[in-house]
């Protein structure tokens, strides 16, 4: 190889890590963003998880963003998929969900059953889905353009380094 196809080669690692690097910056902020659009587009809705207290019985609503709070926070599930042959027919129904969530009356974070999820999980999924797309989409152009300008920059300099 020689020194000016080397260059050309180094050159177009340094785009591929600075698109790489682009791309994941988007997608995390299209995750963080599009979570707090969603938790704000469901308390303008009024939209309240049904939760009983695992230990003591208390039940009480709770907020999408507290039920969602906290990428780390402990989930269990038990469900029943529906399936026509070999197929899934309609996504996954929980007949048992719960988070680690505060307990008001205990005084402590314990399991809580979220008696009402399957209703309102396709609705979050919805909230989500639509606050990330702009955000992703915005991310995409964005990689696009600087693509652009790391190809014109190298196509004006490259000559000269022969």
């Amino acid at each position: 190889m020689t020194s000016t196809q080397i260059t050309a080669l180094i050159a177009l690692l340094v785009a591929l890590a600075i698109g790489i690097v682009w791309l994941i910056f988007w997608v995390h902020r299209g995750l963080v963003k599009g979570r707090a659009a969603a938790a704000q587009a469901a308390d303008r809705e009024g939209f309240f998880y049904q939760v009983r207290c695992e230990e003591c019985g208390n039940e009480r609503q709770a907020s999408y963003a507290e039920a969602t709070q906290g990428a780390m926070n402990k989930s269990k599930g038990v469900t029943a998929e529906a399936q026509v042959g070999l197929f899934d027919a309609g996504g996954t129904h929980y007949t048992s969900f719960s988070k680690k969530m505060f307990c008001p009356q205990c005084g402590r974070k314990t399991w809580q059953q979220l008696l009402n999820y399957n209703g309102h999980d396709a609705q979050a999924l919805k909230n989500t889905a639509n606050s990330i797309g702009p955000i992703l989409i915005n991310g995409a152009i964005g990689l696009v353009g600087l693509t652009a300008i790391v190809m014109v920059v190298f196509s004006i300099v490259l000559p000269f380094m022969r």
